[in-house]
């Protein structure tokens, strides 16, 4: 049975609205690296540690979202807080027909 392919649009929509659709599309534990700019660090972050993020109420233009297609199975979402050096960039990836958060990076400084 071919199952229909999730479009990205369709699952960040849900994703950035849904609590427990969002606890269900992160690949945990998630994978954060630190990329700061004398040293990388990676630490990860369990289901129970994870907070909602609540994407569709980063108000602009204080929050700047910029969604990238890497390719047909990669997706990156970068956020930005303006007049800060606020900057993480979330890794979506297809996996199984089904989008996940798969890593984030952070590159605040």
């Amino acid at each position: 049975m071919n199952l229909k392919e999730e479009s990205f649009d369709d699952f960040f929509h849900r994703f950035s609205r849904d609590s427990v659709y969002q606890n269900s599309r992160i690949k945990f534990p998630l994978l954060v690296i630190i990329d700061d700019i004398d040293e990388k660090e990676q630490k990860l972050i369990t289901q129970k540690d994870w907070g909602f993020f609540d994407i569709a109420k980063l108000s602009k233009p204080k929050y700047i979202q910029t969604v990238e297609k890497i390719n047909s199975q990669e997706y990156h979402l970068t956020i930005q807080m303006e007049d800060t050096g606020v900057y993480v960039v979330y890794v979506f990836k297809r996996e199984k027909n089904s989008w996940m958060l798969t890593q984030m990076i952070d590159s605040s400084t």
